[in-house]
C-alpha cells in the first residue's frame, strides 16, 4: 500500500519557513526515490540545532547520543593507545558529519514529516492549520539550542581553567584534599 502523498498546499503548511526549498525536493524524492536530493546548506551549518528547529527531536536526541557515544570512544581509543592525533583529526570528523547533515538531511526531514503527518493524510478534509500545528519550524528551539551549546562551552572553558590534580606524597592516588 502506498503511503498517502502530500498536496502542495499541505506540504508548504507543515514546512512552514522556507517551504519553497524543500517541496521540489520532496517532489525529487517521491518521484526518484533519491536520498541525496541536493545539499542542504541548513542542515550542514547548523547541525543538532536544525534538527531541533525543525522540531526533529528523535533524530535530534540520537544524533547528539552518537556524537557522545563516539568522542567517548575516540577518547578512550586515544588514552589507551597512547596516541595523540593532531587536531586536523577531529576537524576532519567534525566535517564529515556536517557533510552527512548537508547531504541526507533534506530526506531525513521528508521522512519525519510524513511520519508525523500520516494520521493527518490519511483523511483528505483535514484542514491545513492541523498540517501547521503538526510540523514547521520553531525559532525558540533554535534559540535554546544556541544557548545550550553556548552554555556548554563556557562550561567547558571553566573546566580547562581547572588545575590538574595533584598526586599524594608517597606517589599515589590523588587525595580528596588535591580535588
Amino acid at each position: 500500500m502506498d503511503t498517502p502523498r502530500f498536496t502542495d498546499e499541505q506540504a508548504l503548511a507543515f514546512i512552514g519557513p522556507r517551504g519553497d526549498y524543500y517541496l521540489p525536493r520532496w517532489r525529487r524524492i517521491e518521484a526518484e526515490g533519491n536520498l541525496a536530493v541536493g545539499f542542504n546548506w541548513a542542515a550542514f551549518f547548523g547541525g543538532l540545532a536544525w534538527l531541533a528547529y525543525r522540531r526533529m527531536f528523535r533524530a535530534f536526541w540520537i544524533a547528539a547520543g552518537l556524537c557522545f557515544a563516539f568522542g567517548l570512544v575516540e577518547q578512550q581509543v586515544i588514552d589507551m593507545a597512547g596516541l595523540h592525533p593532531p587536531p586536523e583529526f577531529d576537524s576532519a570528523v567534525f566535517l564529515a558529519i556536517n557533510v552527512t547533515f548537508g547531504i541526507f538531511g533534506t530526506s531525513w526531514y521528508y521522512r519525519y514529516a510524513h511520519r508525523i503527518a500520516a494520521p493527518l493524510l490519511a483523511d483528505e478534509s483535514t484542514p491545513l492549520d492541523k498540517f501547521r500545528a503538526a510540523g514547521g519550524a520553531r525559532q525558540l528551539n533554535l534559540w535554546l539550542c544556541i544557548a545550550i551549546a553556548f552554555a556548554l562551552l563556557v562550561f567547558l572553558a571553566w573546566l580547562d581553567t581547572l588545575p590538574p590534580p595533584q598526586s599524594s606524597p608517597e606517589g599515589g592516588e590523588p587525595t580528596a584534599a588535591s580535588f
